[in-house]
């Protein structure tokens, strides 16, 4: 689950939702529903296994194994009274004792649901949960039948594929091998797809692979990023409108891995240079450097005392203002006031920016 999980928490910090199709995720997903419906649904599961499979879950027995489940889900299909009918009082408490044992069996730490959670741990699954419960993230489980043959679950799959291709109001990603697949189906005249859709194609691949570019971006948890995409709505949607502006200049075809390699290099000769003149506007450090010009300016602008954090206070903190390099007894008036106003435009229209985001959550993951 690891690569669909890179896409997803790329995609969440671009869209507004994301739906997941993916056979890996709904096969895992199958995993976690028997894992949290109890002993019946996992018994059920067991009983469907292979031999090999079913072995490692007994004593190297499956068909023993195998006998005692269905022995077991026979018996407690059956109303408690019919049972009794069928074994007399005592047999019937005994194997209602059975019962509890075997179900205890099955939950017992080391045993087969703890082999199930340490499935759910590998694959990341508490990851997904975490986006699935916030109601931004939807795992799509129409798309394939998960119990079809291998065949008939390539031809479900291909046959969502390029109903999303040709739907225009999609905005499809893809990995790189589906984009091959995807541009197979187009060049087999399978399919012709949208030209709305092909636009997003090269938007949603502009803007989460820039996102994917930040140093922070590997490690980030979708619990850090649900809660930074929350407080970070406003420059999210300038961020979109910056993709729109650099999707504009991509000149490798929707699908191709050329696009990857053209967002690296955007990301390398634009992106960087812009994020790092946003991070010096926002430097606190630019007022002491602009304070200090102005000064050489304005000589009669020094004052003395508290009278210049009372002159300022409107404008800044006094912390900020000693991260600048400045204290209460060597300060300036006009001069720094003037120097402040200018960062403060600069702040603003820094934060204006569109590509603001990437910075913004460079600095918050």
């Amino acid at each position: 689950m690891a690569h669909d999980l890179e896409l997803v928490r790329a995609s969440l910090l671009y869209a507004d939702s994301v739906e997941l199709l993916s056979p890996a995720a709904l096969m895992v997903g199958g995993v976690a529903a028997v894992h949290h419906a109890g002993p019946e649904a996992l018994i059920e599961v067991l009983g469907s296994l292979d031999d090999e499979t079913l072995a490692r879950f007994g004593d190297g027995n499956p068909q023993e194994l195998r006998e005692t489940l269905r022995a077991y889900q026979a018996l407690a299909s059956l109303p408690r009274a019919e049972r009794r009918k069928r074994l007399g009082p005592l047999r019937s408490a005994e194997v209602q004792r059975l019962f509890a044992d075997f179900r205890s069996t099955m939950a017992a730490p080391g045993g087969p649901r703890d082999m199930m959670g340490e499935v759910l741990e590998q694959a990341q699954v508490p990851e997904l949960d975490a986006a699935l419960a916030a109601g931004v993230l939807t795992l799509s489980t129409d798309f394939m039948t998960l119990d079809a043959d291998s065949d008939t679950q390539i031809e479900e799959y291909t046959a969502r594929l390029k109903a999303l291709l040709a739907q225009p109001s999609t905005h499809l990603l893809l990995d790189e091998r589906m984009s091959g697949i995807a541009q197979s189906l187009i060049d087999d005249g399978q399919v012709t797809p949208s030209a709305a859709t092909m636009t997003r194609v090269v938007r949603s691949r502009v803007g989460t692979g820039l996102v994917a570019q930040l140093p922070a971006f590997p490690g980030a948890s979708i619990e850090a990023i649900l809660e930074t995409r929350e407080e970070l709505s406003a420059p999210l949607a300038r961020y979109r409108g910056g993709v729109n502006r650099l999707s504009k200049t991509v000149e490798s075809d929707p699908l191709s891995a050329g696009l990857s390699a053209e967002v690296e290099d955007m990301w390398r000769d634009e992106v960087v240079p812009a994020v790092n003149d946003l991070r010096a506007d926002l430097s606190a450090t630019r007022l002491g450097h602009d304070a200090a010009v102005n000064l050489g300016r304005d000589s009669k602008s020094i004052l003395a005392g508290g009278a210049f954090i009372f002159g300022v206070e409107s404008f800044t903190d006094h912390s900020t203002l000693l991260a600048a390099g400045f204290s209460a007894a060597s300060v300036t008036g006009k001069a720094v006031l003037d120097a402040y106003k200018d960062l403060a435009g600069q702040r603003r229209q820094a934060k204006r920016h569109d590509l603001f985001y990437l910075l913004a959550l460079e600095e918050q993951l």
